[in-house]
């Protein structure tokens, strides 16, 4: 009696131990990434006949991939990537270049139109990308003495840290980048009649407040020549009080939603 009921029991045991090996060893992973492949392809299909070109488009140097880098203000997608000039580089940045065409033609084929009617202001509602670059520290690293911001530095060709981490990086045309902005910042580039306010700081940290944590500068308190000078020229400046841990980001996001 005992050893029948060990062996139905080591029986259930190992139907049991088969049925949870066969779960842990399903692809899902490859079951779900074909799926998403057909998906891919059916939107695809239905992309290139909604903007009118075929796949042999969806290549470096064609008619869409010049339309597409007009949008993203660059001269070649490829070169963009700046890889090295060795094959195996450059034949994955043209592997790159594709799949990025391809996925772009999809979310383009929304609009419903020949890709030569999109215009850059749709182009930008789902593809564009807008710079942020935070200059809300007070530099202590940089100037432990606080007189200074790194950001503001010029660091060679008489550009700033600024103004070069915005010339480095991917923008689109038409997408004003976005400075946020801490004290420290805003003093180096307040005009001296918006500084001789004694509660110019006060007043914008009052506004920032009564906006969720972010406000926007208004240009005028601005010095042009500091602006042309230092910053990106078509930048919009904002104000957040930075308590660290990602919020300024945060802030910032939901200002630029509610505006």
């Amino acid at each position: 009696m005992f050893k029948t009921r060990g062996i139905v029991k080591f029986g259930g045991l190992s139907l049991l131990c088969l049925f949870f090996l066969n779960i842990s060893t399903f692809d899902f992973r490859g079951q779900d990434l074909a799926l998403r492949r057909t998906r891919d392809l059916t939107a695809l299909a239905s992309a290139l006949n909604t903007l009118k070109i075929t796949e042999a488009d969806l290549k470096p140097g064609s008619g869409f991939c010049k339309k597409i880098e007009g949008f993203l203000g660059i001269s070649d997608i490829v070169a963009a990537q700046r890889v090295p000039q060795e094959e195996g580089y450059q034949v994955a940045a043209n592997l790159r270049a594709q799949r990025a065409l391809h996925q772009m033609a999809i979310k383009l084929a929304q609009f419903g139109k020949n890709y030569n009617a999109i215009t850059q202001t749709e182009f930008n509602s789902v593809l564009g990308v807008r710079v942020i670059i935070p200059a809300a520290g007070f530099g202590s690293r940089y100037s432990p003495q606080g007189t200074a911001q790194k950001t503001l530095a010029v660091a060679r060709g008489d550009e700033s840290n600024i103004r070069l981490a915005y010339n480095g990086t991917f923008k689109t045309a038409g997408v004003a980048p976005i400075i946020m902005a801490g004290e420290m910042f805003l003093e180096q580039i307040f005009t001296e009649a918006a500084l001789n306010d004694p509660n110019w700081f006060t007043k914008i940290k009052e506004q920032a407040r009564l906006q969720g944590g972010a406000c926007v500068i208004d240009d005028n308190l601005i010095d042009p020549n500091k602006r042309s000078a230092l910053l990106p020229s078509e930048a919009m400046i904002i104000y957040t009080a930075s308590g660290g841990h990602g919020d300024a980001f945060v802030c910032t996001v939901k200002l630029l939603e509610s505006l």
